[in-house]
């Protein structure tokens, strides 16, 4: 690790991009399979790289758990509400989306950070079926239509304020929901959609948000911090 940790966080600070690269844009990196390594032998072998924060001389990797060539979506903004009582008091501790995130700064570790890590304990079916892309696409419109139209009483709408939203990502990954009646998960099919709005900001100058998670099994609506 090293030793200068503040300065070189200030320099990160201000040269990490905001936008990731997608890990297929990534190739032929002797860094890459370095940090694989150190993964195995951390016993988080099942991690695989989902995106990547390059810099000249540093690099943020964001690893995500992966099972039979699917991926547990990582979302670093997602609008939802928290699982809260009558007085805004969080109610339930649920355990989030595990994702490990890795900084390299010239060709050494900088920092590790390893959230909600999870042991697969068993599999319940091998081959789902999932809902057709249509049915899918329906449920999206519409959930999407009801969350961008003024509510008839108060006239408010999901946003504070009148907002354009521009999807330009959709995923179908692996996401936690949360078993009715039991403090068990489980890892099912989800279709994520991703993009930006202007709520705060320019549609470009915005972050990344997840809009909405759909159930790809039967087509419900997957709240990511009630987990279910």
């Amino acid at each position: 690790l090293h030793t200068n940790y503040h300065e070189i966080g200030r320099e990160l600070e201000e040269t990490l991009p905001e936008r990731p690269t997608p890990a297929s844009q990534l190739k032929n990196s002797e860094e890459l399979e370095k940090i694989k390594g150190l993964l195995a032998d951390m016993g988080a072998d099942y991690l695989e790289l989902y995106e990547f924060y390059p810099t000249d001389n540093a690099c943020e990797y964001i690893f995500t758990r992966a099972y039979h060539g699917a991926v547990e979506d990582y979302a670093g903004e997602y609008l939802n509400l928290k699982p809260t009582d009558g007085d805004g008091a969080v109610v339930q501790n649920l355990w989030k989306p595990e994702y490990l995130s890795i900084v390299m700064y010239e060709g050494e570790i900088y920092t590790i950070r390893w959230e909600n890590i999870s042991r697969l304990v068993k599999v319940d079916n091998e081959s789902v079926k999932i809902l057709p892309w249509e049915e899918i696409q329906e449920i999206f419109e519409r959930q999407i239509g009801y969350m961008m139209t003024p509510d008839e009483e108060s006239h408010e709408m999901f946003w504070w304020r009148p907002s354009n939203v521009k999807i330009e990502r959709i995923t179908l990954g692996l996401g936690k929901v949360l078993m009715k009646d039991t403090n068990e998960y489980k890892l099912i099919p989800v279709w994520n959609f991703f993009g930006r709005d202007d709520t705060y900001t320019s549609l470009e100058e915005a972050s990344e948000k997840c809009y909405l998670s759909i159930n790809a099994l039967d087509g419900t609506i997957v709240d990511r911090n009630a987990m279910y």
